[in-house]
């Protein structure tokens, strides 16, 4: 019987603002997966910086953005799209120049994911509302407008799941929802996931029939597994630690959790949904503020390094042996909030 990690805890201030999410769907341009380049969202700056994820140098920053953050981004061939709570879906290029682009109206836009739909050829936009807004949105990247929308309570995430679906979660009452995305756009709800202390995260390994919620509950805090479409629960990890967000490999068998305090590692089959023994003993990070369905913890698209967002920069770790490999600056990196990656889904 395993038992709960013990790690001292370290005291943050957690964030009242929500940050959602929003996912891309559709197939991917063919440049996304040979250029090296990947964006962080920084709420401190106000600007989208744009760095190498082989060599960890930044090579450009954005003109300012209007802030009213926190930031969510995911990368689509040449551009980033990001977030910052002003009903819009921001673009820039993803360059050295990192020139500012034409922003995409929304009611719904308080973070970002990235996933593909492969049953046909349009690309969506799909993003999760707020307290104000209890939908998921739906976006026609081509015609730039909403297609559809789905109440389904508060969607306080948006993930895609192995299966090409959306999971959402709604953190006041406890719930894991999962939705359909037709060709056409349209958002279908399946039955939910009910009984989840708190759930601020998800993720979800790119094959597989299950997915992961981190629950952050106080020292009931935990990891938990359940399986896709059904979402059946699976397995549980305590945590004596508050979880705040989390990252998966891309052959699904390792599992990331930035917490208060802490880097953690396990073992994951995402088959079986079983959460394994931990990678590494724990590293000490200093993490940034939590938000619902946040994206603050990159995962480079080698499965090398791990990225955790500290004042000033990136903290780098080994995603291998959790050990501290450095800390990347730069300009326009003041205070880091949304990371992503060309490739990520």
């Amino acid at each position: 019987m395993r038992g709960k990690i013990s790690v001292r805890r370290r005291l943050v201030s957690f964030a009242s603002a929500l940050s959602i999410g929003l996912i891309l769907v559709g197939p991917l341009p063919n440049s996304q997966a040979s250029t090296p380049l990947a964006a962080i969202i920084d709420g401190g700056s106000h600007k989208v910086v744009v760095f190498n994820p082989v060599t960890d140098v930044v090579v450009g920053a954005s003109t300012t953005v209007p802030s009213l953050g926190p930031y969510q981004c995911r990368i689509v061939g040449s551009k980033v799209y990001f977030t910052n709570f002003d009903n819009m879906i921001h673009t820039a290029a993803l360059s050295s120049t990192v020139a500012l682009g034409r922003t995409i109206a929304t009611p719904a836009d308080l973070g970002l994911s990235l996933t593909v739909d492969k049953r046909g050829s349009s690309t969506y936009l799909v993003t999760g509302g707020g307290p104000g807004d209890p939908s998921l949105a739906v976006v026609n990247v081509a015609k730039r407008k909403q297609v559809h929308s789905l109440n389904i309570g508060a969607a306080n995430e948006a993930q895609r799941a192995p299966d090409g679906s959306v999971l959402s979660m709604e953190s006041s009452r406890g719930i894991v929802h999962r939705v359909t995305v037709s060709r056409t756009g349209a958002l279908k709800e399946t039955p939910a996931l009910t009984g989840v202390p708190s759930p601020i995260d998800i993720v979800a390994p790119r094959s597989g029939p299950t997915a992961v919620v981190l629950s952050l509950n106080g020292t009931s805090s935990s990891v938990r597994s359940f399986a896709v479409p059904s979402l059946r629960a699976i397995d549980t990890f305590p945590l004596s630690e508050s979880p705040f967000t989390g990252a998966i490999s891309k052959d699904g068998t390792k599992l990331y959790v930035l917490t208060d305090a802490h880097l953690l590692g396990f073992h994951y089959n995402p088959n079986s949904g079983v959460i394994g023994s931990p990678l590494f003993a724990p590293s000490v990070a200093t993490s940034a503020s939590a938000y619902l369905g946040g994206d603050e913890l990159g995962l480079d698209p080698t499965d090398a390094h791990l990225y955790v967002p500290v004042s000033g920069g990136e903290e780098v770790f080994s995603a291998t042996s959790g050990a501290y490999l450095g800390t990347m600056t730069g300009t326009g990196l003041s205070s880091p909030e949304g990371i992503c990656f060309s490739g990520q889904m």
